[in-house]
């Protein structure tokens, strides 16, 4: 594969990383009340350094797989789907600290589980080794869930 193609590719996935990180941290607030209120009775909070940590690893396992997604032309088909998998963490954000509605959040979180597991089945069906990095996102996403649940009660 040419140089150029993997670079306007791996170009393409740090756009939209960038866009989707930066929309969702616009609507992150862990300074306001409502944060306040209902931060204690989440049980398996991790710190704050844990999930921009865990954030950094999520966005660098995106580029990793939507550069090969991006660079050829027989994974083209799985660009819309993450193209939701940012709209939907966007969204999570604002069901979550902006609007201030867990349960619309969590119903949001599902629904993004439930496209991870088919962006998953497509990289196994389609590739060798690039569904290995889907893993560590489902596994973090699932995790979110239970924290959102934990919000909830």
């Amino acid at each position: 594969m040419k140089t150029y193609v993997k670079l306007l590719s791996f170009t393409a996935a740090m756009g939209f990383v960038f866009v989707t990180a930066y929309s969702s941290g616009l609507l992150v607030d862990t300074e306001g009340a409502y944060w306040h209120e209902i931060a204690p009775k989440i049980t398996l909070l991790p710190s704050e350094s844990v999930f921009q940590w865990v954030w950094i690893a999520v966005y660098a396992l995106y580029v990793i797989l939507i550069t090969p997604t991006v660079a050829n032309r027989k994974y083209r088909g799985a660009l819309p789907l993450w193209g939701l998998v940012g709209v939907m963490n966007v969204l999570w954000c604002a069901a979550f600290f902006a609007l201030e509605l867990p349960l619309f959040a969590l119903s949001v979180l599902i629904a993004e589980i439930a496209l991870l597991c088919v962006l998953t089945d497509f990289y196994i069906r389609n590739t060798k080794y690039l569904w290995i990095a889907m893993i560590p996102i489902l596994a973090w996403y699932i995790f979110a869930a239970t924290l959102n649940i934990d919000a909830l009660i």
